[in-house]
C-alpha cells in the first residue's frame, strides 16, 4: 500500500505550491528516490537513483508509478518541465488511479502558466481521492486567478485553509483578498 507525503516548494513566478511525493514499498533505491524527492532535492544523483530504481525488476507496477513521479519532482526541482512532464505522464499511463500524478502535474501546469490544464490535473486528483485535497483546492485557487476568476479563487483558497488550517502559504495567499458585502 502506497502512502504519501507533501514536501513544501517554494517556486520563483508561482508563489508557494507544494508537491506531493509518494513513498513506495520495494527497494532501497525507489526508497532513497523518494526521500530525495521529500527533500526537495534537485540533484543530478539523486535522478541517477531513482533511474536506477526503475530499472530494477522487483518493482511493482504502483511503486514504479511512484518512483516516477518521485523522479518528476526532482526534475521539477531542476526546472526540467520536459522531463518532469514525460515521468508525470508515464506514472499516469502505469497506474491512471495514481491521484499524486495528477496533483503534481497540475503543479508542473502552474509552472508552465497553464491555468486551464491546472485545473484539470487538480479536478482529476481530486476525483481520485488525493490524500492531500488541500493541495489541489490551493492549485485550483491559483489557477483560477490566473484566469482572472477571482470568486472560483478565493472559494478554492478558503477551502484549502479549512483542509489545512495554518498552511502559510494558502494564509499569504487569502490575505491578498478583500470580501466587498453587497
Amino acid at each position: 500500500m502506497n502512502r504519501f507525503l507533501i514536501a513544501a516548494l517554494v517556486t520563483a513566478g508561482v508563489g508557494t505550491a507544494a508537491q506531493a511525493g509518494v513513498v513506495t514499498i520495494g527497494s532501497p533505491k525507489s526508497t532513497s528516490c523518494y526521500l530525495a524527492a521529500e527533500a526537495k532535492s534537485d540533484r543530478r544523483g539523486d535522478i541517477e537513483t531513482c533511474t536506477e530504481a526503475l530499472a530494477e525488476d522487483s518493482l511493482g507496477i504502483e511503486a514504479r508509478a511512484g518512483t516516477y513521479v518521485n523522479r518528476g519532482i526532482i526534475h521539477m526541482n531542476r526546472r526540467d518541465y520536459v522531463a518532469a512532464a514525460a515521468d508525470y505522464a508515464r506514472a499516469r499511463e502505469l497506474d491512471p488511479d495514481q491521484p499524486e500524478a495528477y496533483l503534481n502535474e497540475g503543479i508542473l501546469a502552474l509552472h508552465q502558466q497553464q491555468a486551464e490544464a491546472a485545473v484539470r490535473y487538480a479536478d482529476r486528483s481530486l476525483e481520485l481521492d488525493t490524500v492531500r485535497p488541500h493541495i489541489a483546492y490551493f492549485i485550483r485557487g491559483l489557477a483560477h486567478e490566473d484566469r482572472g476568476q477571482a470568486k472560483l479563487a478565493y472559494r478554492d483558497l478558503q477551502t484549502a485553509s479549512s483542509l489545512a488550517p495554518g498552511w502559510r502559504a494558502v494564509e499569504r495567499e487569502l490575505a491578498r483578498y478583500t470580501v466587498v458585502a453587497r
